[in-house]
């Protein structure tokens, strides 16, 4: 089951990201309203370098909706992607940030 329009069969949902890139320091936002109201989200981090744990977990509110925060510091310059994936509905949502050198 999917919050909200959007193509029911597809095995990932959208997730937005503000800012798109900034510095090392900069705090990257992250929103979705797209998974099962009350799941538990589980996140990592795709880097240039390999997967990073994140151990941050959040629960999806009543809508579907959850919000995550990441900071840069301490990332080099990069490609970076945040992974939220949903542990009752197996959704995976991506979203790509910049980390500028």
């Amino acid at each position: 089951m999917l919050v909200g329009a959007g193509n029911e069969r597809a095995p990932w949902v959208w997730l937005a990201v503000d800012p798109l890139g900034g510095f090392a320091g900069t705090t990257h936002h992250f929103f979705t309203d797209r998974f099962i109201p009350s799941e538990q989200i589980s996140s990592w981090l795709n880097t240039p370098d390999g997967v990073k744990p994140l151990y941050q977990r959040r629960t999806a509110d009543l809508m579907g909706r959850v919000w995550f925060d990441v900071g840069s510091s301490g990332l080099r310059p990069g490609s970076y992607q945040l992974v939220l994936y949903g542990m009752r509905s197996n959704l995976t949502a991506v979203a790509t940030f910049i980390v500028w050198g």
